[in-house]
């Protein structure tokens, strides 16, 4: 046993030429044309978000409680909580009709656009630019640990020189690092860290600027099933929207009580 230890700390970490395919595969789940973006979970959320002025004193502080459900096969984010407090009887008559009012636009599009807008939750527009990830950073292994009974590989990531953004909302993959933690028998996402080293303008700075210091990071979990699903993630940003308005926010995410969405409970 101790022979199988000693084998197992001193063995190469993955090989240059398996890396990548490692990362990208790790990386799907974000990918707006696959199911497991969209995934067919239902789940309550936690989510805290703080919002400061240009010094960094706390300007406001908002924590509610919101349910992720399915309707007309569209997933949908209902608020049951805000600040302790359930919304009132007007709240929730305003959230529905939003609500209805989304799914309506949904159902109106064209056949392939609402599949892929189905595939993605209904925000294929909106996080279309995550799938330049995997070509955007240069990844390097610098280590392995075992969590669990499970082997993970450290990833550290930095801009690829050779990649040019493609939409407007990438440009901050030129000016991010970060360092990856990846399941490598599932090939899963575990553990993500990201940070912007440089200020990142925004259609040259008009229309808007991501402040230097911006960090992201974000934990998955497997669940019973085998499928695995984010278990909180955290953003710390500073930027600057269309020249005037700056925004300083943290918002903190935990989700819980996942269940398969055809057996979701029926109520609201």
């Amino acid at each position: 046993m101790r022979i199988l230890v000693l084998l197992l700390c001193l063995a190469p970490f993955l090989s240059a030429d398996s890396l990548p395919d490692l990362v990208r595969d790790s990386l799907r789940f974000l990918d707006p044309a696959t199911n497991k973006f969209a995934d067919d979970y239902a789940y309550t959320v936690r989510t805290t978000r703080k919002q400061f002025d240009p010094d960094g004193n706390l300007r406001s502080q908002e924590y509610t409680v919101a349910v992720r459900t399915f309707q007309d096969g569209w997933s949908c984010y209902r608020v049951r909580e805000r600040n302790g407090k359930p919304l009132s009887t007007d709240e929730q008559k305003q959230q529905e009709a939003r609500i209805a009012k989304r799914i309506s636009e949904l159902q109106a599009l064209p056949p392939d656009e609402r599949e892929k807008e189905r595939r993605a939750g209904g925000n294929a527009r909106r996080i279309e630019w995550v799938r330049e990830v995997p070509e955007a950073l240069a990844f390097k292994s610098v280590g392995e640990t075992v969590e669990n009974g499970r082997r993970i590989v450290v990833v550290d990531a930095e801009p690829n020189p050779n990649y040019h953004a493609r939409t407007m909302q990438a440009r901050v993959l030129e000016k991010m690092k970060g360092k990856f933690w990846i399941d490598v028998e599932d090939r899963e996402l575990v553990k993500a860290e990201a940070e912007t080293f440089d200020s990142v303008n925004i259609g040259l700075g008009f229309l808007g600027r991501v402040e230097k210091g911006t960090r992201f990071s974000m934990e998955r979990r497997k669940l019973a099933d085998g499928k695995w699903v984010t278990a909180n993630q955290n953003i710390k940003f500073g930027a600057r929207v269309m020249l005037f308005k700056w925004l300083r926010n943290e918002i903190h995410s935990e989700f819980s009580d996942f269940r398969h969405k055809s057996v979701q409970a029926a109520s609201r």
